[in-house]
């Protein structure tokens, strides 16, 4: 059985920006509670930009969750990708061509 993981440098390229993605975006959102920033701007505004930075922030944690756990694994009778939202496995039988 061998078992692929994402190279390392990129794995630490994925935990720094996905840590700077989540700590910006949560910045974004706690935005209402600075008042020198929030006495110039819309509730609009801050609505907008909720709706940006919740799904930014779950793709931070998806991202490095992933670059943690996720590997591609051939063992003696099949492949398996195996990630964060998925694991997928295909059996060699089910591959054409495969001897």
């Amino acid at each position: 059985m061998k078992e692929y993981r994402i190279h390392k440098g990129w794995a630490i390229y994925i935990y720094i920006f996905g840590t700077l993605t989540i700590a910006f975006f949560s910045f974004v959102l706690l935005i209402p509670l600075i008042p020198a920033i929030m006495q110039d701007s819309s509730i609009g505004l801050y609505y907008f930009l909720a709706v940006i930075s919740i799904p930014m922030i779950a793709l931070g944690v998806i991202g490095i969750l992933d670059a943690k756990n996720g590997k591609f694994v051939i063992s003696s009778n099949s492949v398996s990708s195996i990630s964060t939202l998925s694991n997928r496995e295909l059996l060699f039988t089910e591959i054409k061509g495969y001897r």
